[in-house]
């Protein structure tokens, strides 16, 4: 329940935006071990949004989440292995967190695998093309904008 709440500051849904209150719920539900909470904070650590940014401390959530079973840290930890913020940049575990979150459903992680394989990054610098499409179309099915935009750009048809 708190990290609703929480959400609900953070991004307005049903009150003013007030991100100094979205942040105390977040960390509420942070310390009773919610992973979504864990996740998100990540996110205002890595944007700097009603918190100081600092690149080391979204990591260690992003991984606390990750622990505690946010699907969608996966993608988030990946893009800091991938541009080593707050860790050292490494591809290899970058991909291997954007598979682990696409296989799970999650569109920002499958959006980033499908370009890693598409470019080759932490696949031995091999472009796998039919498996990018593939990421690609799984990212637009669950709504991804990115991915969609590919999809059309490169005229590929999203089937059921």
């Amino acid at each position: 329940m708190l990290y609703f709440v929480a959400e609900a500051y953070c991004f307005g849904n049903g009150v003013d935006t007030d991100l100094e209150k979205g942040i105390n719920y977040l960390n509420q539900a942070y310390n009773f071990g919610n992973g979504k909470a864990a996740n998100l904070l990540g996110t205002c650590y890595s944007k700097g949004l009603g918190v100081e940014k600092n690149l080391n401390r979204a990591f260690e959530l992003y991984e606390e989440a990750v622990n505690r079973g946010s699907v969608h840290a996966f993608g988030n930890i990946g893009v800091h292995y991938l541009r080593g913020w707050g860790c050292e940049s490494d591809a290899d575990k970058a991909s291997a967190m954007f598979v682990k979150g696409a296989e799970e459903g999650d569109p920002v992680a499958a959006l980033y695998l499908a370009k890693c394989l598409e470019t080759g990054i932490g696949n031995n610098g091999k472009p796998d093309l039919k498996a990018a499409q593939r990421w690609y179309v799984e990212a637009a099915k669950n709504g991804n904008e990115g991915a969609l935009s590919w999809c059309r750009e490169n005229g590929v048809k999203l089937q059921s």
